[in-house]
């Protein structure tokens, strides 16, 4: 794999991820995929063979992702790296640290992943931290970062998307000439995104996807186009793509205090509910 650029994308096994994880192996990379779906990745493995590696871990979980921090580590001189993972949960579910899933799936996976390959980036190097425009819907509790209070589905997916926003801003700014980092919007997606929950609420999905969604396919070339294929990645640090709307796109600038803030509370969250 030497010969390669090195990418590693979480959720790699399905929807933009997976789709994703196909362009960049037709165009000189060798690609790390994390992911549950194994027959997928089988799939590509007939194809590109010793471009392609697979990590198995369930991201909503703590000690899944401990393990798979272990195994990336020895991955060295990384190119990119795409936090692609995500979901909603209905109902309030924790897993078995504590950690509301929601919140663990959407932001905190992508947290510890992204803070352990910082020392195996390559200097001209790019995290891609896949968002949403949701995050612009509801603002952070300090206080109640697990959303144990008044539970919403929806409210906890956005917070997590906004508390990722500050994560990239946190990363960009600190981390400024060391650290190149974009958040994107990919757009509303026709993926399996909320199939995880009950009957009427995959119902009710599969009709927004039906009548409102774009293809995951489009949007991972739109990313490869505009994104990836640049030649400096120092010029994109701090961008916000909206993928289908490339006339929204702009600059990331929230408050490095309460970035800051963030960063410190998500660490004593972390030591709180180690195993």
């Amino acid at each position: 794999m030497k010969k390669y650029k090195k990418v590693i994308i979480t959720g790699g096994t399905n929807g933009l991820g997976f789709e994703m994880a196909k362009i960049l192996l037709q165009n000189n990379y060798a690609v790390y995929i994390v992911g549950r779906r194994f027959d997928n990745f089988s799939n590509l493995k007939k194809n590109y063979k010793n471009k392609i590696s697979f990590f198995y871990c369930d991201l909503s979980e703590h000690r899944h992702v401990k393990e798979l921090i272990k195994s990336l580590g020895k991955i060295s001189n990384v190119h990119l790296l795409i936090n692609n993972v995500g979901g909603v949960f209905f109902d309030r579910k924790e897993n078995e640290n504590g950690f509301e899933k929601s919140l663990y799936l959407n932001y905190i996976c992508h947290f510890l992943i992204t803070k352990s390959i910082l020392p195996n980036l390559i200097k001209n190097n790019l995290i891609i931290n896949v968002g949403s425009n949701a995050y612009k819907y509801y603002n952070i509790d300090i206080k109640d970062l697990n959303n144990n209070n008044n539970y919403n589905f929806w409210k906890s997916y956005c917070r997590a998307k906004l508390l990722l926003l500050y994560r990239t801003f946190y990363l960009g700014e600190s981390h400024k000439k060391k650290i190149n980092c974009v958040y994107i919007h990919p757009g509303f997606l026709n993926t399996n995104f909320g199939n995880n929950n009950n009957f009427l609420f995959r119902l009710f999905w599969k009709i927004l996807r039906l009548f409102y969604s774009f293809s995951p396919k489009l949007s991972a070339e739109i990313i490869y186009e505009r994104i990836i294929k640049t030649e400096d990645y120092s010029r994109l640090n701090l961008k916000f793509f909206y993928i289908f709307n490339k006339k929204k796109d702009n600059n990331i600038r929230l408050n490095l205090n309460f970035s800051n803030k963030i960063y410190k509370k998500t660490i004593l969250m972390i030591k709180k509910n180690k195993d």
